[in-house]
């Protein structure tokens, strides 16, 4: 049961940062691992308490690291938006690159939100539309952990 939740909080955080919050990777992978190797600690002595001598250590933390470090980013992503101030404002920025869906990704831009260059996926408009905007005007709130997120992208011409 724990393992479908982690997986499913793996999907949810990585679906986040993709689309929807403005966070710097190695802060992701950061709470992922500290949460993880914090929630792995705790466990560690109750679990080997209950196995004895032949508890295997380094399952017991890339377990652990996995399953709890994904459950607890999926948690900062909740809170963030969730208890955020819901006070939102618009930001136009200009495209800086325009990149055509692939196989298996959609269209997206890259622009720069407040000193951070972003991929942002527009996966309802038409390559046409993208490639003749110049800017976009992007809808933003702050999060309560003062993290920007991504309310609603519009093209400008």
């Amino acid at each position: 049961m724990l393992f479908f939740l982690a997986f499913f909080c793996f999907f949810h955080s990585l679906r986040q940062y993709d689309n929807f919050t403005i966070i710097k990777f190695s802060y992701l992978v950061g709470i992922f691992v500290v949460s993880g190797l914090l929630f792995g600690a705790i466990l560690y002595q109750y679990e080997k308490g209950f196995q004895g001598v032949d508890f295997k250590t380094y399952d017991h933390f890339v377990w652990s690291l996995w399953v709890y470090g994904s459950i607890s980013c999926s948690a900062f992503f909740v809170l963030n938006e969730y208890l955020s101030d819901n006070k939102d404002y618009k930001q136009t920025v200009l495209i800086l690159e325009k990149h055509e869906a692939s196989r298996r990704s959609v269209h997206h831009i890259v622009v720069k939100i407040e000193g951070d260059e972003r991929d942002i996926n527009l996966p309802k408009n038409e390559y046409l539309e993208i490639s003749m905007a110049k800017a976009v005007e992007i809808k933003l709130k702050n999060g309560f952990f003062d993290f920007l997120l991504i309310e609603k992208v519009e093209l400008k011409y």
